[in-house]
């Protein structure tokens, strides 16, 4: 199928995907000595199970390499643009890194907000849906099991 069919799915994109890589082989190269250090990282880790803080730097790390990861797959593609908008959101979690480092209790606060962000989607969802109902009232009877 060609590139005018298909998109950035044609199989036309694998020659494509070859000249950018080719054009900009130095930082490709980079890119993956930089992730293959990143990724061995991975499998150092040592986490805490029951230490919030580990728990939440941890995931911000696998967050971020997982974006950084996709970086590369949408700039082999010339996706420059949407690759910036992960590039944006790489930021955005080492912001909340840093300062989970420096301050334990913020795991806890991102933790809870992440919670409460769920709930709101749930509720959301079964308000748009009214044959959701059910499941919200057996969403009911479970909390209050749980406060009981």
């Amino acid at each position: 199928m060609s590139l005018n069919e298909k998109g950035f799915l044609s199989e036309e994109m694998s020659e494509i995907v070859k000249k950018i890589k080719r054009k900009f082989v130095a930082y490709f190269s980079l890119y993956e000595d930089i992730n293959k250090f990143a990724q061995s990282t991975v499998f150092l880790l040592k986490v805490n199970n029951l230490d919030a803080q580990q728990i939440v730097l941890a995931s911000i790390y696998l967050r971020c390499l997982s974006s950084y990861q996709s970086i590369y797959l949408l700039s082999e593609r010339g996706l420059a643009s949407e690759a910036k908008i992960i590039l944006r959101a790489i930021f955005e979690n080492v912001f909340k890194y840093v300062a989970i480092v420096k301050d334990k209790d913020l795991a806890k606060v991102f933790i809870n907000q992440d919670v409460i962000h769920q709930k709101k989607s749930i509720n959301k969802l079964i308000e748009s849906d009214q044959s959701l109902k059910s499941v919200k009232e057996l969403k009911d009877i479970i909390e209050k099991k749980k406060k009981d």
